[in-house]
């Protein structure tokens, strides 16, 4: 209990703090007042993206699930900025399978800010494990930007944004998920090649039945598929052996920069620490709430208006999201060991990688994949040269990182799994071109009048 309240206590301050400089920049941006506001309310809401890294990371959100909560929490703030604001550019409503739009009656006088936060609020609040952080923000935020609105006004916007949260939610209701908890345990074969558990935990196969969700825009998983892996057809795994001999004697020979990158791009969101008899849990961010905390870092920066930021953030959310279902149905199609296997099975039998190896298939890389797909849109909106930094984990000594393109980050992100040792090179290589493939989808279903 301490530790908790520790914990608590920190994520109290972060968002104090976080709060004092969304207000700083409320007095700055914008030269009327339009603008101003809604440039204040794109504050807030990397401000609560934010406050979901910090609340995902205290729970140990597994990285498959956190996928499923950003898409509808984002679904949800793009729906309610949608019925003000027609987009007219995009077809991404329609494109959503399934989905039914929701309208608001023009005849209600209501804050679209307010409306916009209060609907990505209530879903995320909904589907997250740890809501303190996201009230605790959430309450902040809404008494700021409410301040000077009608009590009239307020009351219908936080009626209708709990009504585009409820539509979101019935539709995410219906997507399969729940219905993968009912279904047999996962069995794990025997073949020389297969995914087994792996050390130090050898937990349970993650989530072996997510491929079979309902995607949000793509119309068919397997056409993604990036075929079999190289040796799949042979009846030893003696050539995978060589491959796992590569990235043992990669493990080996290191830079500074190569470690400090696999550290940095972990991810992995609840593993533990093994020190003599001692098991120390640790929490860490998961992949999407990584680039969910790099787009607010980017969205700060720029001043985009919130209908742009919505945008954005919604689409970053769908790509990866779709991506992750595409790997995962290969993942488990395919069900390829891990090198770590290998490397102790024939070349050192006590043989451990810098990262801890994911509970789940090799083959392809699932952070290559929906990096890369996440990586493709984001550059249809800041450009195949856009340069930036990520601060992600500089309070935990791993400092800032830059990179000169979206493009550079993604190669590091997929050369980070091989330098951290639960990866093989063509793993990450294929996962790259099917998350490629998966965004440019995504982009030409979305925006196909442009």
């Amino acid at each position: 209990m301490p530790k908790q309240s520790s914990f608590y206590a920190r994520g109290k301050v972060y968002v104090s703090f976080f709060f004092l400089l969304i207000i700083v920049d409320f007095q700055v941006f914008g030269s009327n007042g339009t603008l101003k506001n809604e440039t204040a309310s794109t504050c807030f809401l990397n401000g609560m993206h934010q406050a979901s890294v910090l609340a995902m990371k205290k729970s140990g959100i597994n990285p498959v699930l956190a996928t499923r909560v950003y898409l509808y929490a984002n679904v949800a703030s793009y729906q309610a900025m949608h019925s003000f604001n027609s987009l007219s550019s995009t077809h991404l409503i329609e494109e959503l399978n399934d989905y039914l739009p929701y309208t608001v009656p023009d005849s209600i006088v209501l804050d679209s800010n307010l409306v916009v936060l209060q609907a990505y609020y209530q879903v995320m609040h909904d589907l997250i494990y740890e809501e303190t952080i996201i009230d605790d923000t959430y309450q902040l935020f809404w008494n700021h930007l409410s301040d000077s609105v009608p009590p009239k006004i307020i009351e219908n916007s936080l009626f209708y944004g709990n009504r585009v949260a409820d539509h979101v939610l019935e539709w995410a209701s219906k997507d399969g998920y729940m219905q993968t908890k009912s279904m047999p345990f996962y069995v794990v074969s025997n073949t020389d090649i297969s995914w087994r558990p792996t050390p130090p935990d050898y937990r349970r196969a993650l989530e072996p039945f997510w491929g079979s969700l309902r995607p949000a825009v793509v119309d068919s998983l397997s056409h993604f598929s990036v075929g079999p892996p190289p040796y799949f057809f042979q009846d030893t795994d003696s050539g995978l052996v060589d491959e796992a001999g590569y990235v043992f004697s990669l493990s080996r020979d290191l830079t500074g920069d190569q470690i400090g990158a696999a550290l940095f791009w972990d991810d992995n969101p609840d593993m533990n620490r093994y020190i003599g008899h001692e098991i120390q849990p640790r929490r860490h961010v998961n992949p999407t709430s990584h680039w969910m905390n790099i787009i607010a870092q980017i969205l700060a920066k720029e001043n985009l208006p919130l209908s742009k930021a919505v945008e954005v953030y919604t689409m970053a959310s769908i790509s990866f999201y779709d991506a992750n279902l595409v790997a995962w149905k290969d993942k488990y199609h395919y069900n390829l060991i891990r090198p770590v296997t290998l490397i102790r099975e024939y070349i050192e039998f006590n043989w451990s990688p810098i990262l801890v190896t994911p509970s789940f298939p090799e083959y392809p890389s699932g952070h290559s994949t929906c990096s890369a797909a996440c990586v493709t849109v984001l550059e249809y909106f800041l450009g195949k040269e856009y340069g930036f930094s990520d601060s992600t984990h500089n309070a935990q000594g791993l400092g800032i990182r830059y990179w000169s393109s979206l493009r550079e980050a993604m190669i590091e992100v997929s050369n980070s799994r091989v330098w951290g040792g639960i990866h093989f090179p063509f793993a990450v290589e294929s996962g790259m071109e099917q998350g490629r493939a998966i965004g440019e989808s995504i982009l030409q279903s979305v925006y196909r009048n442009q």
